[in-house]
Parts: structure tokens; sequence; C-alpha cells
């Protein structure tokens, strides 16, 4: 890969590519319309790409490697239940005092022109009715260039934010 001297496992690209043109709703779930026009380190520019692709990335040996954040079958092959330990898992939540509770994605809508910034709002149940605190989240994500793409990147966001207090062992 030009910049980080390493190979690209081009397949998991394709794999990345394939969940990104699945339909959702009728239209491509992720669409990106950006344009890089300053220097920045090639680390940052493939984490933001990542962060808009929905996917993960990690080296594996000399090779980039991505990941798709979406659900699958797990890697794991166990022989039978017995390998299994009754009890052998154990979670801890951390209180959720400073998490938000809304998200805002700030997006470029180009529905009309000029071209405007637009924001997509994602609320957690009880915000909207003033039971639940209203901790507010920005981000802006200019490459995003829909509306609907914005408000499902701001409820995995907020998703993420909210059980990242979750520590499995």
């Amino acid at each position: 890969m030009f910049g980080l001297a390493s190979a690209v496992n081009w397949s998991d690209v394709a794999a990345v590519a394939a969940r990104n043109n699945e339909t959702v709703d009728g239209e491509a779930r992720h669409v990106l319309s950006a344009s890089i026009d300053t220097v920045q380190p090639a680390f940052t520019v493939l984490a933001d790409l990542c962060d808009y692709a929905s996917c993960f990335v990690f080296k594996d040996g000399g090779t980039y490697r991505l990941i798709p954040d979406a659900p699958r079958a797990t890697d794991a092959v166990l022989p039978d239940d017995a390998a299994i330990v009754e009890g052998s898992l154990s979670w801890e939540q951390r209180p959720q005092t400073s998490a938000p509770t809304v998200m805002e994605v700030t997006y470029t809508d180009t529905s009309a022109l000029p071209w405007k910034d637009a924001s997509a709002f994602v609320y957690l149940p009880g915000v909207e009715a003033g039971t639940v605190e209203r901790r507010v989240s920005r981000v802006q994500r200019i490459g995003i260039t829909r509306h609907s793409e914005a408000y499902r990147y701001g409820v995995q966001r907020l998703n993420e934010l909210t059980t990242t207090s979750l520590t499995m062992t």
C-alpha cells in the first residue's frame, strides 16, 4: 500500500465493498464522496476511510487486513458443549453518567444547490420525552451526502458509545 510500505489483502477490500454495496431501504449502505486535499499521515487517511466504510483495519504480518463491522459467524470451532466452562463468562458495565444520549452527525446535503451542511439526529429512548438527560455528541462526516446514511452512521456510533462501557472476561 502506497505510504504504508505494506501489502493489502484485496479479498478483504472486496468483502468490505460488497458489504457497503448491500442495499438498506433501497439504497447502498455506504457511499463515500470525499477528496483528500491536505497532506496527512497515511494511517490517518486509512483510519478515516475505514470509519466511512464501517470496517476495522489491522496488520497481519506485512499485510493490512480489513474486516467489515458486521455480524458474522464465529471463527472459533469448539468440539462440543463440554469445552465451555459454566460460569466462566463474566461482564461488568461501568456507569453511563457521561455517555451521550443524542448523536448529531453533520453531513454534506447535496439534494439542492448550493450544497450545504445538514444534521441528522439520533436519540436514545426517553430523551425526546425529557425522561432521560440530553447529552449531545457531535461528529462531522462531510463525505456522507445522504440524510439516511448519516442517520444510520449516528445510530451505529451512538450504539457503540453506549455499549463501550461493557467489559467481558
